[in-house]
């Protein structure tokens, strides 16, 4: 019982940080250069692909989760002053960044899907990891499944590595 209320609470605090993060990086790397682009006077030039790189959601994720990961002695003390237990803790912690990267890795494939056709640069991929891995299987479906596997343990062992920073 202790772990679904650690859970249901840290991940309601993340999905809300993860939502201000990508606000904040979608604020900075779409609205800074249009405004930067209408205060120099040259805002007829401005096209779709100026303003909607391909892998903003991979990159918003990755740096969410690295500072989320190595931010672990303010969570945890409000858990220890109300009876939740380091293990279950760091279990509950866990599970929240795994869940995150999952979320956060489809809700990004899915916007560089949609993003993609306005691209300058033909890949054949959706996100970076899908181009090193795209004519690795000879499956068509492994080509697109497996990299986005590759992607979601990336940034899970990304999430973990800072999480051991944070708790030393």
């Amino acid at each position: 019982m202790k772990l679904k209320k650690a859970f249901q609470y840290q991940l309601a605090s993340g999905s809300k940080l993860l939502g201000w993060t990508v606000l904040w990086i979608a604020a900075a790397i779409i609205v800074v250069p249009i405004i930067t682009t209408a205060l120099v006077g040259r805002i007829n030039s401005l096209s779709v692909n100026d303003f909607l790189p391909v892998g903003l959601l991979e990159f918003s994720l990755n740096v969410f989760l690295i500072f989320y990961s190595a931010m672990t002695y303010d969570g945890f003390q409000n858990m220890i002053q109300n009876g939740i237990g380091r293990k279950t803790y760091f279990y509950s912690k866990t599970l929240v960044i795994g869940l995150l990267a999952l979320v956060g890795s489809l809700v990004s494939v899915v916007y560089n899907l949609l993003v993609s056709p306005f691209s300058p640069v033909e890949r054949e991929g959706t996100f970076s990891l899908e181009t090193m891995y795209y004519h690795f299987f000879s499956n068509g479906f492994m080509n697109h499944f497996m990299p986005f596997v590759l992607l979601v343990l990336l940034t899970i062992c990304i999430a973990a590595t800072f999480m051991f920073i944070g708790s030393i």
